[in-house]
């Protein structure tokens, strides 16, 4: 019989507050996702798809906050119609600094997709398929939390 994983943290809204003081983010273009069949087969078998830009070399710089890179609005709303659980990236945000509206984040959030920021070392994963873990911290009234998060080759 297959693993079944059940979800045991609350569900994050629109509604839901962030930290006081916290500035809003804009939306930049600054790449887009090729559609094609490709992607499309291979995306819509995981549940799972995690961005290797490279970005988390610059981790403890700040640089690492400059004009990393995000996808556009048409690449988060294509990826957004398949059946995922979470979207992962090696940088700060999946919106850019200067957003106003957490575009993104939203588009994301109301398809029940979690979206995982500031992972370390996808370069060591293989551009198969693999078992990815994420575990959040369970903390009350918060709209995030830092995790734990492991692929298993």
């Amino acid at each position: 019989m297959g693993k079944k994983i059940i979800d045991l943290t609350h569900t994050m809204n629109e509604e839901m507050t962030v930290y006081p003081g916290s500035t809003k983010l804009v939306i930049e273009k600054v790449g887009t996702i090729e559609k094609d069949d490709y992607y499309e087969n291979y995306i819509s078998g995981s549940e799972f798809v995690l961005f290797f830009t490279g970005w988390g070399k610059k981790w403890n710089t700040d640089a690492y906050f400059e004009s990393f890179p995000v996808l556009t609005e048409e690449a988060t709303m294509w990826l957004s119609d398949f059946k995922l659980k979470a979207v992962g990236f090696d940088c700060f945000s999946i919106d850019s600094l200067t957003s106003t509206d957490m575009k993104l984040h939203k588009i994301m959030l109301s398809k029940d997709i979690c979206i995982i920021e500031n992972l370390n070392d996808l370069d060591k994963l293989p551009s198969e398929l693999f078992e990815f873990y994420c575990i959040p911290l369970k903390i009350e009234k918060a709209d995030g939390s830092p995790i734990r998060a492991f692929g298993m080759i």
